[in-house]
């Protein structure tokens, strides 16, 4: 046998020998209690449970495994997921994917959102009970509150600026629907329809927001709209909003959206960011569009601020502001005035009233047609361009005249 077996083998021959030849443990020596006075024991208080100390708990959690990439205030612009160039959903401005409920919530932390969704499951890390506290404090990260919280799976607009990804059903019969669609509800009733696979404004609603019936489904329903049709900007196929011309021919300027946020006094706008995709840029670096509800005596409005970053302008471009793709051509009945800036269309039972503004000196004109009412540039002459700052407010009307204009223009300008 090696030495080295040998030895090994003798230190366990003598450990065992030792064990088997030690002498039994003695009887402990017991010593009688002494005889005290009978004392009154009072027991310490029990620690008292703060309200919050299951969303505190639920806090931790959401830090540990959650604000990497949602954030500690739940804007979706965690350290982790910037670090990627992206960004996850927004819980402060009332983002979610499949439910706005404790319930729904939770099946989403458990399992994920398939696809190319960053969003994985956390059922191996964190139990039933901890991802219910998760779900729960996530609630306390929504512009609404949970008094906010929509019955089943409708959702309410209340103060803020809200925002509703999802399938959107056609606008009528015969018409496409929009696998990729956003929902953008303002405070005052309005909303507002696009497709956001080539970002274009479709529809704005007057009314409730909307019914998310893809809950139901785990994405598979529609966001159903709940406002009265008022503006439409589509039949088949919205018309690009931005376009350049080249070559002799315009061409669309397809965008991506790439973020949404409140803005404005106290998040009453809405924010929607977008970039060209690669594929045509045309010297444009980002689009930034606002929505917002002008404070006006007709009801049937909406306005949008729109502000284009150039790093050249290679060509001449057109911003439709507003746009009725392949519907029955409107009418003018009216011309833009210096004094005013208002143009009126004639609709088949009503009228639209249409308000630009623009930066003077931008080298911006107003134009239109059958089909839109926008405005175009030309190149602009140094390395970088300035900014293209367009406002326009939309007013929808049964008659109109120039008292009504009047009118509307002193309430545009206070």
């Amino acid at each position: 046998m090696p030495p080295a077996l040998l030895s090994a083998a003798s230190a366990l021959f003598f450990a065992s020998c030792a064990a088997d030849s030690q002498p039994p443990a003695a009887e402990p020596h017991v010593v009688p209690p002494t005889p005290v006075a009978a004392s009154v024991v009072v027991p310490a208080p029990a620690p008292v449970k703060s309200e919050d100390e299951d969303e505190v708990t639920g806090k931790s959690l959401y830090q540990r495994h959650c604000a990497g990439c949602h954030n500690d205030n739940g804007d979706g612009r965690g350290a982790t997921i910037l670090a990627q160039g992206k960004q996850a959903r927004s819980f402060a401005q009332g983002g979610f994917a499949f439910g706005n409920t404790p319930e729904a919530i939770f099946k989403t932390i458990t399992s994920g959102i398939p696809g190319s969704s960053l969003m994985q499951p956390f059922k191996s890390q964190m139990d039933d009970d901890e991802r219910m506290l998760v779900a729960k404090y996530v609630l306390t990260l929504t512009p609404y509150g949970e008094s906010g919280l929509a019955a089943g799976s409708i959702l309410a607009v209340d103060d803020r600026a809200i925002f509703a990804y999802g399938k959107l059903p056609p606008l009528h019969d015969g018409l496409p629907e929009r696998p990729r669609g956003l929902m953008v509800g303002l405070p005052g009733g309005a909303s507002f329809e696009y497709r956001v696979d080539d970002v274009r404004l479709l529809a704005m609603r007057r009314g409730g927001f909307v019914d998310r019936t893809d809950w139901n489904e785990r994405g598979g329903g529609y966001l159903k709209p709940l406002g009265d049709l008022v503006f439409e900007a589509d039949s088949g196929d919205a018309l690009a909003g931005l376009m350049a011309h080249v070559d002799n021919a315009w061409t669309q300027v397809a965008l991506d959206l790439t973020a949404t946020r409140c803005s404005g006094a106290k998040g009453r706008e809405a924010e929607l960011e977008m970039k060209p995709k690669s594929s045509s840029s045309f010297g444009i670096r980002r689009v930034v569009e606002t929505l917002y509800q002008p404070q006006l005596s007709e009801p049937e409005s909406f306005g949008r601020r729109i502000r284009i970053e150039r790093t050249a302008s290679p060509a001449d471009m057109q911003l439709g502001l507003v746009n009725w793709g392949g519907l029955p051509a409107p009418v003018p009945v009216r011309e833009k005035r210096a004094a005013d800036n208002w143009v009126v269309l004639r609709r088949a039972e009503d009228f639209d009233c249409i308000h630009v503004e623009f930066a003077k000196g931008s080298g911006v004109s107003l134009q239109g047609n059958g089909q839109f009412v926008g405005v175009s540039w030309g190149k602009s002459s140094g390395s970088a361009p300035a900014p293209i700052d367009v406002r326009v407010v939309v007013v929808r009307v049964k008659d109109w005249d120039e008292a009504l204009l009047t009118r509307l223009s002193k309430e545009l300008a206070r």
